[in-house]
């Protein structure tokens, strides 16, 4: 997040464009007469032209780190590239890493080292979480994958959600896609192995 520029910076860069740039006055710009020309717009940025968008790369939050100062000096020879961070609290340390590939290789190695922290999904490998409603809690995952190949989806995971309190499965299974254009043709179905099934998008608490 950009940080706002001061009141004192803000006044110093307002003197310093007044003084090296002063007002003209009328007399002064009469005095001026043929050496003002108009401006070469030959040469001028044409603002109709969109910059591409900048890949949003999310941040990595880890907790309770046992030295951030190395850590991040880590990340950095790791990455070869320029990570920062800063501390969020006095046990959270957030990471920016400056690209995908970055990214990937932080989340490697803190997977390796078994070091807690979480974050967001990179935009380009997002995927489709949706929950299929109303097949029994004992039907077999690898047939939902085996009947949804059969209709040409792609999934990656699927199994049924566990309830917190029991432990034990319910008739909710959550199923992993591509986020593509034609995963989302998932909501269109009605039926798998002769139950009557409803899919939705799986809602984050």
């Amino acid at each position: 997040m950009p940080i706002a520029a001061s009141k004192d910076e803000n006044e110093m860069e307002h003197s310093n464009v007044d003084k090296e740039f002063p007002l003209l006055s009328d007399k002064d710009s009469s005095e001026l007469g043929s050496q003002a020309y108009a401006p070469n717009h030959s040469n001028t940025k044409d603002k109709s032209v969109t910059p591409n968008k900048r890949q949003y790369i999310p941040p990595i939050i880890i907790d309770n780190p046992t030295n951030a100062t190395q850590l991040i000096k880590s990340f950095n020879e790791l990455t070869m590239k320029s990570d920062e961070g800063r501390m969020i609290s006095k046990d959270r340390f957030k990471v920016f890493p400056p690209d995908a590939d970055a990214h990937r290789a932080i989340q490697k190695s803190i997977k390796a080292n078994n070091i807690k922290s979480h974050t967001f999904e990179l935009e380009e490998e997002r995927q489709l979480k949706v929950v299929i409603r109303n097949l029994s809690a004992d039907f077999p995952p690898q047939d939902i994958i085996d009947t949804l190949k059969g209709f040409q989806f792609k999934p990656t995971q699927c199994h049924p959600l566990r309830h917190r309190k029991t432990n034990t499965n319910m008739p909710l299974i959550l199923v992993t896609l591509p986020k593509t254009a034609d995963s989302k043709e998932i909501f269109q179905l009605t039926s798998i192995g002769h139950f009557r099934v409803k899919v939705e998008p799986l809602k984050r608490k």
